[in-house]
């Protein structure tokens, strides 16, 4: 074995367990990874079995993070396209409001006028008595 070991080679059992248990490596798999001379488990394999699992593990992560992304934002643009007809909605009904309100301020407006006239009438009438 080489001295520059990933795995400490009394942890190789562990490991072995550990990738049986998850179902990552099957016994046929550990099989390969035995050396044939020593009939012992070669730990650089072993990691090189762990660092692939562990990148496809990663790989797929990466894949379901960019799904759940792209489900945000299919469901923020639904959400908007609802949302957006309503604002256009109020947009319009706040543009009613507005013309309703200058009509009444042209409309008290006019009253005043009228009011103002007709007082002044009054007034005219009651110094010509």
């Amino acid at each position: 074995m080489a001295s520059d070991l990933c795995l400490h080679p009394d942890c190789v059992e562990e490991v072995v367990e550990e990738l049986l248990n998850s179902d990552i490596i099957s016994k046929k798999g550990l099989a390969k990874l035995k050396d044939d001379a020593s009939n012992n488990i070669d730990p650089n394999m072993l990691m090189d079995v762990r660092h692939k699992e562990v990148k496809k593990e990663s790989l797929v992560e990466t894949n379901m993070n960019m799904k759940q992304s792209q489900l945000k934002k299919i469901k923020l643009e639904d959400c908007s396209s609802k949302v957006l007809p309503k604002i256009k909605d109020l947009k319009i009904i706040d543009k009613e409001i507005a013309k309703t309100r200058r009509k009444l301020m042209d409309f008290q407006n006019q009253r005043a006028k009228r009011n103002a006239s007709l007082a002044n009438n009054i007034l005219t009438l009651e110094k010509e008595k």
